[in-house]
């Protein structure tokens, strides 16, 4: 081949792998820009199931559906899928298994939180009786977590507890996170020493 005509070639080559290159950042330029505004629909969708769960009587239907198109706009959201929990064991005397699942992907996506830890935690050993061995263990650790690095927090959270049994174990845990922060102090104020 001529010298010419390969150069053609790796001209032509370079163009097209930098046409797509401007594609894909367009795209990509898109998908961010586009992924605010569904994260503002979603938030919009929010506001909506939470002021209906607000009405006297709360308006569990019409919330239910805004929390799910919340979630279709943004699936990792833990506060909706917690919210779905809620609005479940509302509509009934016992934790169901689609409340369990939902407090299960709440979970998923956000185990500690922090915008949902102080809710979760109260409302998890509320019905700590109702959850499963896996949720008792994800709710033990979010709150040791929660005791760790925000110790006044915790202990407040615990405070409003009602069910006793529920609020008995927070309390043992939340003493167990206390012992983790100090082991850590003391590890660090021993590490600083040296």
């Amino acid at each position: 081949m001529k010298p010419s005509v390969v150069y053609g070639l790796k001209l032509s080559a370079a163009a097209v792998l930098a046409g797509a290159c401007v594609l894909s950042a367009g795209a990509a330029a898109l998908t961010l820009g586009g992924g605010s505004e569904l994260m503002d629909l979603a938030g919009l969708h929010e506001n909506r199931a939470e002021a209906l769960l607000a009405e006297s009587p709360p308006n569990t239907e019409a919330a239910v559906a805004e929390t799910k198109a919340a979630l279709a706009q943004a699936p990792m959201n833990a506060a909706a899928w917690a919210r779905l929990a809620y609005i479940d064991r509302s509509r009934s005397t016992v934790m169901t298994p689609a409340a369990l699942d939902n407090l299960e992907r709440s979970y998923a996506v956000a185990p500690y939180g922090p915008d949902i830890s102080r809710w979760r935690v109260r409302y998890m050993f509320e019905h700590w009786s109702e959850l499963t061995p896996s949720l008792r263990t994800q709710a033990s650790d979010e709150l040791r977590v929660l005791s760790r690095y925000r110790g006044g927090v915790a202990r407040d959270t615990i405070r409003t507890i009602e069910n006793p049994s529920g609020r008995l174990a927070a309390e043992m845990i939340r003493r167990l996170g206390q012992g983790d922060a100090r082991r850590d102090r003391e590890a660090r104020e021993a590490t600083e020493a040296a």
